[in-house]
């Protein structure tokens, strides 16, 4: 084989080195941004790894404030029910005492003719008795 020709061969060689030099460059470049998305990717979950922590940190604390608002809520309104109940007792315990009060008055008034009556024939009967002797 001419010299030539290993010149060829030998040229072709040093063109596919020179090749696979810039190809595993290339490839070492992309494997340095790799590992910093992966470290950027990393850092991100951890940081979502933080914020659904508190999330749901924040709505434990928030069910348990509801249940003791629902609590407080049955509370206040069992207080204000019995209140509102006494209250309207008490009401109505007036609204009776008041109206026998009215009512014993309208007996009263109701009778005073009848007992007016019932004087002035006792004292006609008496008048008439006494004139008769």
């Amino acid at each position: 084989m001419p010299a030539e020709h290993y010149q060829a061969i030998f040229a072709s060689m040093l063109g596919d080195v020179y090749e696979a030099i810039q190809a595993a460059s290339r490839l070492q470049g992309e494997v340095e941004r790799n590992h910093e998305l992966f470290g950027r990717i990393e850092s991100l979950l951890r940081w979502l790894s933080r914020e659904r922590q508190e999330i749901h940190d924040a709505a434990t604390r928030f069910g348990v404030m509801l249940g003791r608002l629902d609590e407080e809520n049955e509370r206040f309104i069992r207080l204000h029910r019995s209140t509102l109940d006494a209250m309207r007792s008490e009401l109505e315990f007036i609204a009776r005492s008041e109206l026998k009060v009215r009512e014993s008055k309208l007996n009263v008034v109701s009778c005073t003719p009848w007992l007016i009556a019932i004087i002035s024939s006792g004292i006609t009967g008496y008048l008439l008795g006494i004139m008769a002797k």
